[in-house]
């Protein structure tokens, strides 16, 4: 079976650094707050491209601590797409804001800045939350022009955007270009995994630095001192010690995963492949295509012994009650994707069988 994710297979080789760092945490017991908590900080604000790096336990907690962050009134609507993981929207709800639903670009699933334009034209919208779905950049310069102009701030979920970059007119930038803040998550199965969850707000604002660190840890800067209520969003040490164990390698795992990538483009039709790196550089979180006969595709392949998922099975609209938005470009592409295996330890033939599976299956 080739698997859409092999953590064994990725671990293996780096195993000895992995135990080294969990000794360590043993060894000086701070199981909370300790020394590697801070030190994989600043490496990986330094490591993406930023001021600031305040780690929570979760990317959803990243995104919800971070639009509390913001501070809008209750009831403010955020602007962002249905396709997404669900965390992206239950953050906005949690976070007491509501939702203004934005249409994608059926070519990149990703935020079309011509349907927000239209949305910002509509409703009053505080603030606007793009994702960097797959690991590929949104059309952040445009994005960020549209919301300015109309007086909203921009956020970004790049949950799935370890290393993914911006293409501007100064050239590529880090994913939190152009934003208050870009939101990270490290579950195991992301570019870059703990060996269980994980989250970042990575922002050069140090007043929104500021409020996470007290969101995250009960509003205190002093023990036992709150100044506004907050939540226990912390990120544990022996996570952080995983974390910078495996984030020297992470550049070179991206770059496997665009070399699997340039192998499914050169096989598979154009007809086939979302643009990836219209906005950016993809980190490739997944390899995700589009098909008419998307599920019987997947059968297929599940049995030549090929894994393949969806994602997303459920707009994430289907949250909140009452009717769907009209989303057409959103509804139609979502009855489409497949993702592809794709992971640092799959093998170019692998890689070759796949695609030629589907081009056969599509045909």
């Amino acid at each position: 079976m080739i698997r859409m994710v092999d953590l064994p297979a990725l671990h293996k080789p780096i195993q000895s650094e992995l135990d080294l760092a969990a000794d360590h945490v043993l060894g000086h017991q701070h199981f909370v707050g300790g020394p590697e908590v801070q030190v994989f900080e600043e490496a990986f604000a330094a490591w993406v491209g930023s001021r600031y790096c305040v780690t929570v336990n979760s990317g959803t907690a990243a995104l919800l601590l971070g639009l509390m962050a913001l501070d809008l009134p209750n009831g403010a609507k955020v602007a962002t797409v249905a396709n997404t993981f669900l965390a992206t929207v239950e953050a906005i709800i949690w976070a007491g804001y509501d939702v203004a639903w934005v249409d994608i670009d059926p070519d990149t699933g990703l935020m079309d800045p011509s349907s927000l334009e239209e949305v910002l034209r509509r409703e009053h919208v505080a603030a606007v939350l793009p994702v960097h779905l797959y690991g590929a950049a949104a059309p952040m310069p445009a994005i960020v022009e549209i919301a300015h102009r109309h007086g909203a701030q921009v956020v970004v979920d790049a949950c799935q955007a370890h290393g993914t970059r911006v293409r501007t007119p100064a050239g590529l930038m880090p994913a939190v270009w152009g934003t208050r803040w870009a939101a990270y998550s490290f579950y195991p199965t992301k570019n870059l995994g703990a060996l269980g969850d994980g989250g970042a707000i990575l922002t050069d604002d140090k007043e929104i630095a500021d409020r996470v660190r007290l969101l995250r840890h009960h509003g205190q800067r002093v023990r036992n001192e709150s100044t506004r209520p907050g939540f226990t969003e912390r990120l544990d040490t022996l996570q952080a010690a995983w974390l910078l164990a495996k984030l020297p390698h992470l550049a070179t795992w991206n770059g496997r995963r665009r070399e699997l990538a340039a192998i499914y483009d050169g096989i598979l039709p154009a007809a086939l492949r979302l643009r990836n790196d219209l906005h950016g550089e993809s980190v490739f979180h997944l390899y995700t295509i589009r098909l008419p006969h998307r599920d019987v595709v997947r059968e297929l392949l599940a049995a030549q012994g090929v894994q393949a998922d969806v994602y997303y099975p459920h707009p994430a609209y289907s949250l909140l009650p009452g009717s769907r938005p009209r989303l057409p470009a959103t509804q139609r592409l979502m009855d489409q994707v497949l993702s592809l295996p794709i992971h640092p330890a799959l093998a170019d033939d692998d890689v070759r069988r796949i695609a030629l599976e589907v081009v056969e299956a599509a045909t």
